[in-house]
């Protein structure tokens, strides 16, 4: 899309608004469940509303593809991370959403660069799509082979390299840097962050060429980055303390990864239209889910 510089500022002034009220209800501590369904409902609505002045204001087709980029770029699985992360290091839940929050905020830079560089190789090289879509294949079915594993990664033999190599310190409250030992030394929380950021390049490596799939309009690739990952935390207040029933979600991951390389390979010769893509992939995510907690709730011992 055509767009001005103060559209571009407006966008940019009002992330950085956003921000700042995440900052800010940081010092509330962690969302309570009520409170951060609310937040969820609110960003869904956001999202939903920029879509609506895109299909009003916007070309063709933009609507429905900043939808589907924002659904894609959503970080569904990274809970199951953020939850071993933390259960692995003992971080406690009132210290969780600062490592949270600048976890969302480095991802944000990370992918809005790796992004918008992709969309630059894509629109110089119309075969590298093809290509990500067979290595989506791949994943994917790799994926679906250990979709009835553990969802938490084993992240034993990193964060033992990562502890020796930032000299991580005993605990210091909400503190990423304590001063002892002759210097400057981590803390569990910043190697929390660390392992999380980590983690999450590597989930991006398939999340990327797939939203690339959908568009390579460098507006939308932001908006949708943006929007995706500032809703990922009152998400994970949400959901985070259901990790340990939604045992289907690996499935529907893996089946929208697959999914996904797919329509990269079918690009040269078929078009798959937004509609038809977005609605598939919100099945894929919100069928295993729903049948989650369902069996879940109906399990003896279970409260229904």
């Amino acid at each position: 899309m055509e767009l001005g510089v103060w559209v571009w500022l407006g966008f940019a002034l009002g992330l950085g608004g956003l921000f700042a009220l995440d900052l800010w209800g940081l010092r509330r501590g962690p969302l309570q469940p009520r409170h951060a369904l609310r937040r969820t409902l609110g960003w869904t609505a956001l999202a939903l509303l920029l879509a609506a002045a895109l299909h009003r204001s916007g070309p063709p087709g933009a609507a429905g593809d900043f939808l589907a980029a924002y659904l894609k770029l959503l970080p569904v699985e990274s809970i199951f991370v953020f939850t071993a992360v933390f259960g692995a290091l003992g971080i406690p839940r009132e210290l969780q959403a600062r490592v949270v929050l600048w976890g969302v905020l480095g991802a944000l830079a990370a992918r809005a660069a790796v992004t918008l560089l992709g969309a630059q190789v894509v629109g110089a090289f119309a075969w590298v799509l093809p290509t990500f879509g067979a290595l989506l294949l791949v994943v994917g079915l790799r994926r679906l082979g250990a979709a009835g594993a553990p969802h938490a990664p084993d992240l034993t033999p990193l964060q033992g390299r990562l502890r020796r190599a930032l000299r991580v310190a005993e605990a210091q409250g909400e503190r990423f840097f304590v001063r002892g030992g002759g210097g400057w030394r981590a803390t569990p929380l910043l190697l929390a962050l660390v392992l999380i950021e980590i983690t999450d390049v590597v989930f991006a490596l398939d999340v990327i060429p797939a939203v690339l799939a959908i568009t390579t309009d460098g507006f939308l690739l932001l908006a949708a980055n943006a929007l995706a990952l500032l809703s990922f935390r009152s998400l994970y207040f949400l959901l985070a303390g259901l990790t340990d029933r939604l045992t289907h979600v690996p499935l529907g991951v893996a089946l929208g990864v697959i999914f996904a390389g797919v329509k990269l390979i079918l690009a040269p010769v078929w078009t798959m239209p937004t509609a038809l893509y977005l609605a598939v992939y919100a099945a894929l995510i919100l069928v295993p889910v729903l049948i989650s907690l369902r069996r879940s709730t109906s399990r003896p011992g279970r409260a229904l």
